[in-house]
């Protein structure tokens, strides 16, 4: 609640996306072992830099989203032409 009121005052900025990021890695560490899974930016997109999605464990590809659309859609797509299997 705080990151979405935090957003609606700074437009621009996506809080409620980072604090999504941000759990889920957590998430990731409490499960698997702490440094299992590379933390990145929230703020880069993932083509630009090569990365399959936010997160890789394996060949999964985690995408972390507050508004899924047709370029989340069309990433997945990538994935799985690239053996990835996308979440």
């Amino acid at each position: 609640d705080q990151a979405k009121s935090r957003q609606k005052k700074s437009t621009g900025t996506s809080y409620v996306g980072a604090v999504m990021q941000h759990l889920v890695g957590a998430k990731f560490d409490c499960v698997l072992e702490p440094g299992t899974v590379e933390h990145n930016s929230f703020s880069t997109a993932d083509a630009p830099v090569g990365r399959a999605g936010d997160f890789a464990l394996g060949d999964v590809a985690v995408h972390v989203t507050a508004a899924p659309g047709e370029s989340v859609i069309e990433r997945c797509r990538t994935n799985l032409s690239r053996g990835f299997k996308p979440v």
